[in-house]
């Protein structure tokens, strides 16, 4: 599975798959090669303790992952002086000892069958597992590496042992690993230089663990308007929140924020008197400079509230996604609600479901979701979040200075640091984890568009409560919940994803409107209900769906009577309203949303359902308008033709080539023609030249293009 192909490359497969790595002649590689070699016990004369003593003398080659990750300037591993051999079965080494006098050779008591090649250099190393493969006595042979290794950052900080949502070994029986995995990312990215903005109730601006990172110029209060967001008595909301996302870590106190570098700005907002103008002035204040909005409030979680969003905060969001961070779109997250129990559902919520936010939903320390939350088929994510009753551990965070606040310091089932709770939970703790994870994102690439952001959260997610039944696979081939959305939020995958993502196409909508000449009646209790059927030919075949919403105007005297349901294409089940226990009027004009179709083409039958499942009240459909959101992918380079792909023996891939002038060309492959990976690169002779897949069977690509390199 190891094949030298060069003196500068080589092909291994490393995490599961072949990568091309470029091997570069590297000075500071020397150290590390020679550490990697002495193991405790080894004596003075063996051959490892040797190679230590004389490694900072010795040559290396560093191995540079060739998927083009930009900004990559460290290697990934480092060629050692050792060989890995197997032999033959019956073989022995012997004939092969007496024709390499210079290397020894290792036998392993536990792998008879293995000898580990000790070779004076790391560059004879390189040049001697070519020869050694092709031994009679050798079944296979390949390079030992020294992959690079980062120690996991523990924050120094009093609380952090407690803090499960980031490192969950086990605490007080949560189930050890079911955190966001965020400690190996703070190797590189703590979010430095990556503004979050806390629109709430206000921030104890003083509290030791959020000072060091607040930005008072970039803060304004909303209700007094001014610039001391500060919390009035009763606002105790704001402080636990930018604790979870930002509070400083590292500094010797309390705990950590997922970005725990990362600068923030209060908005205060939350509180009696906003209205729409300042919800909507808060969402784009200094949206060149803060990056993040976290939103962990909404309306009433009681199952008998729809609706929320006001026109100016609508197109304030609007807004913001167009012309924040420099058109690259302000990222907003919202926290999905706490109505789980009420059978409220995200939807309800315009906030929350609105298409230009990052709905998030809150799951336990056992990997299931909260009690409390809500489920919707606009819940992008879910994190860490606490639970009710039978698993009430819930979030450590920050809290007002003294007797304020969550903890007073005397409540025995508290903290007995009054400037600090771990009493904090809800889906207000979910959406700053969340907030926190865009900040290392954007840091690592600050280049993601609004959507990129949102769509690498869902493909990096991990799934969790696989026996729930919910689960789907949709046509695109993503997982998704509408109780946990992409699944767990995992910040490692998250940022590793973003650093080699391709932004996504700019975004297009195309609409479709059923307005009957008089209301269409909703049979009462009929399972058969109304069903409508919408098409988006001028979509075009290639349109990759990422965004649906409905917006539904339906008379009832009991809406919580109805459910309503989309249909892609593909099969995809939207449930877009179920029944529940509100007992008030209509969906007046009333825009769900779903992201459960993400990645779906749009060309087929959409479907939507509106079915009466409750006796004794009848309603009708006054109109219908079905909205489609994503992109087509750009057109291919010019001059550039992919004449064929096709089959060949082996299950290896021919591909031929029409380049128009000879030089060196990149193919790349696609399972939706927007994302694109590096399939291969070729130095074409000619104008047409036919080359092999060398990543035969790994992927069930469906696209390619071929790019001319400079």
């Amino acid at each position: 599975m190891w094949t030298a192909f060069s003196d500068s490359f080589i092909q291994v497969e490393l995490d599961g798959r072949m990568r091309n790595f470029r091997a570069v002649m590297a000075d500071d590689a020397r150290s590390l090669i020679g550490r990697s070699l002495a193991r405790p016990g080894d004596g003075p004369g063996h051959p490892a303790q040797m190679a230590t003593q004389d490694g900072s003398r010795l040559p290396g080659r560093a191995l540079y992952d060739e998927t083009g990750i930009p900004g990559q300037d460290e290697p990934i591993a480092y060629l050692t002086r050792r060989i890995h051999l197997e032999l033959v079965p019956g073989a022995s080494s012997e004939g092969l000892e007496a024709r390499h006098p210079t290397a020894h050779f290792e036998k392993l008591i536990y792998a008879p069958s293995a000898r580990v090649v000790h070779w004076p250099s790391p560059e004879e190393a390189w040049k001697s597992f070519k020869s050694l493969r092709l031994e009679n006595e050798v079944l296979s042979a390949r390079p030992i590496l020294a992959i690079r290794k980062h120690s996991r950052v523990n924050p120094a900080d009093a609380l952090f042992s407690q803090q499960w949502s980031l490192l969950n070994t086990g605490q007080n029986g949560a189930e050890p690993g079911m955190d966001i995995r965020v400690t190996n990312v703070w190797n590189r990215f703590r979010g430095t230089g990556v503004v979050i903005g806390i629109v709430d109730d206000g921030v104890e601006i003083s509290h030791p663990d959020l000072a060091t990172n607040y930005r008072s110029d970039l803060s304004y209060d909303y209700l007094d308007n001014d610039r001391d967001p500060t919390p009035s008595k009763n606002g105790i909301h704001g402080t636990p929140v930018a604790g979870i996302a930002a509070a400083r870590g590292n500094n010797f106190i309390g705990l950590a924020g997922v970005a725990f570098e990362s600068p923030w700005a209060a908005l205060r907002l939350i509180g009696p008197g906003e209205g729409d103008d300042q919800e909507a002035a808060s969402m784009v204040h200094s949206n060149q400079w803060i990056s993040i909005y976290n939103n962990s409030w909404g309306r009433s979680d009681s199952g008998m509230i729809l609706g929320g969003l006001g026109p100016l905060l609508r197109q304030a969001l609007e807004y913001g996604a167009r012309e924040g961070r420099g058109g690259l779109g302000s990222i907003v997250v919202w926290a999905a609600g706490n109505g789980g129990l009420t059978l409220d559902n995200v939807n309800y919520d315009t906030y929350a479901n609105n298409m230009h936010v990052i709905a998030v939903a809150s799951v336990n320390d056992l990997g299931v979701r909260s009690s409390f939350s809500e489920p919707g088929a606009c819940v992008a994510i879910c994190a860490p979040g606490g639970d009710t009753g039978f698993r009430p551990q819930s979030i450590v965070t920050t809290d007002r200075l003294g007797e304020a606040g969550w903890n007073s310091g005397k409540d025995a089932a508290d903290l007995r640091d009054g400037d600090y709770t771990r009493n904090y939970k809800g889906t207000s703790a979910s959406a700053p984890m969340v907030s926190g994870a865009v900040a290392l994102m954007l840091q690592a690439n600050p280049r993601l568009g609004w959507r990129d952001v949102k769509e690498i959260l869902i493909r990096s997610a991990r799934q969790l409560d696989p026996a729930n039944s919910d689960w789907i696979i949709n046509g695109a081939g993503l997982r998704l919940s509408h109780f946990y959305g992409g699944g767990l939020l995992d910040v490692e995958a998250a940022v590793e994803r973003g650093m080699t993502w391709t932004n996504l196409p700019p975004m297009s909508s195309f609409t479709n409107d059923w307005t009957p000449a008089t209301p269409v009646s909703i049979p009462d209790n009929a399972a058969s209900g109304v069903e409508q059927s919408f098409s988006f030919a001028e979509a075009g075949a290639l349109f990759r769906v990422e965004h649906v919403t409905l917006t539904a105007d339906i008379a009832h005297p009991a809406r919580g009577d109805l459910a309503v349901r989309l249909t892609s294409p593909s099969g995809t089940i939207s449930r877009l309203a179920e029944r529940h226990s509100d007992p008030n009027p209509d969906y007046p004009n009333h825009t769900f949303s779903s992201i459960l179709c993400w990645g779906e083409s749009a060309t087929g039958t959409w479907k939507v359902r509106v079915v009466d499942l409750r006796t004794g009240n009848l309603g009708s459909i006054k109109s219908l308008r079905l909205a489609l959101h994503g992109a087509s992918p750009p057109p291919p380079p010019p001059s550039i033709q992919l004449v064929d792909a096709r089959l060949e023996s082996a299950g290896k891939f021919s591909f031929r080539v029409l380049a128009g002038q000879p030089g060196q060309y990149e193919i790349q492959a696609s399972l939706d023609a927007i994302q694109w990976e590096k399939h291969s690169v070729t130095n074409a002779p000619s104008a047409e030249f036919t080359v092999m897949d060398a990543n035969a069977g790994l992927a069930p690509y469906r696209f390619f293009r071929v790019l001319r390199l400079p």
